[in-house]
């Protein structure tokens, strides 16, 4: 894998509309678009192609968004094997975290996503509604324990959530988070131990308040 340049062939996937708007991940604006890279280069010297990676975290966004609406507007009581799959986003890791706040509770609260991902689905709104905008990436990508690439990106989140009825009731906020993308190597070898394909895979990690 060292000193192997990865290119995706990932398909370039328009953002689906789920009465949001999705961004992609851009560059900070204090950078000149002249002076930025089209590749990341990672320890090991890894390189890869910045327009495909950003492709693929905008996938796993709308992934993510997709599912927070399904369970947000959920009204059946098994719901248990959405939250499954909704977990595959996040490498099936039930130590990754969210950190949410609230109107009535604006003190960050840190709880395990699929914990987070249950709680969503027993509100039963009758619509929900996400938006990301303004990502970029706000730390470059470090190599961890595991062999995993790991980055944040920096997000504002709009979600609103309505139900109707007797409550007709509406939840709106917007909040600065931080997503951490995180990025697998996996290499296909023949019997002789001989590598003849090189994957990359994208999946999400803990999602964070920022500080004000």
């Amino acid at each position: 894998m060292k000193y192997l340049r990865l290119l995706f062939v990932a398909a370039c996937l328009p953002f689906i509309a789920i009465a949001q708007v999705n961004e992609p991940v851009k560059k900070s604006k204090k950078t000149k678009k002249t002076t930025e890279p089209e590749y990341f280069t990672f320890p090991d010297n890894i390189i890869l192609d910045k327009n495909e990676l950003n492709k693929r975290v905008e996938a796993k966004s709308q992934e993510l968004t997709a599912w927070i609406k399904k369970l947000g507007e959920n009204k059946d009581p098994n719901f248990k094997a959405d939250v499954n799959e909704a977990m595959k986003l996040f490498n099936d890791d039930m130590r990754k975290t969210v950190t949410v706040t609230s109107k009535k509770n604006p003190e960050p609260v840190t709880k395990p996503v699929k914990q987070y991902l249950y709680n969503l689905a027993r509100l039963r709104y009758d619509n929900v509604t996400i938006s990301w905008h303004n990502a970029e990436y706000v730390s470059n990508f470090t190599k961890q324990p595991d062999g995993t690439y790991t980055a944040l990106v920096a997000v504002e989140q709009e979600f609103t959530g309505i139900k109707s009825g007797e409550a007709n009731y509406t939840y709106h906020d917007v909040t600065q988070k931080h997503i951490e993308v995180t990025i697998k190597m996996r290499d296909e070898k023949n019997i002789n131990g001989v590598i003849t394909k090189s994957y990359v895979e994208v999946f999400l990690g803990n999602i964070g308040v920022t500080e004000e």
